[in-house]
């Protein structure tokens, strides 16, 4: 069968306010990796998984998953600008960014090259593979003041 993911905010809110924390719920339905991206309303895209402080996308099968994970390093803060927010969870066999798409962010998250149309094309290239082996999950929430 093809792989499934689920995704969800552990808050479950539409809104957020710069600074406060947000955490995810994953849960895919077989060993996979699973990479989260952020695209902020300025279409800054970031790498939040995988990061400096949590290199691995494994997840594995039919159980939830936090992230960041209890006891984890870091904390996913909300940052600025206000406006529309958009989290892309991915789900595959093996998730490889090029690594000349990426720039390192200061903070210990990558930033992806090219804002979201460079990731589109990236993605519908990984499609365009026909792997049924890739899910992908979209979460939108607005940043406020």
């Amino acid at each position: 069968g093809s792989l499934t993911l689920d995704a969800r905010l552990a808050e479950r809110r539409r809104r957020y306010r710069i600074g406060e924390a947000v955490g995810l719920l994953l849960r895919v339905n077989r060993d996979a990796q699973v990479a989260i991206l952020n695209i902020d309303a300025a279409d800054r895209v970031t790498v939040l998984r995988p990061n400096r402080f949590a290199p691995s996308t494994h997840l594995s099968g039919n159980r939830w998953h936090q992230f960041p994970a209890p006891g984890a390093t870091f904390i996913l803060r909300v940052a600025a600008p206000i406006g529309r927010n958009e989290l892309r969870i991915l789900a595959s066999a093996s998730i490889l960014f090029p690594p000349l798409l990426l720039r390192q962010g200061e903070d210990g998250f990558d930033r992806f090259d090219g804002g979201k149309r460079a990731l589109d094309q990236f993605m519908a290239t990984q499609m365009g593979q026909g792997s049924s082996w890739l899910a992908e999950r979209q979460i939108r929430f607005r940043v406020v003041a």
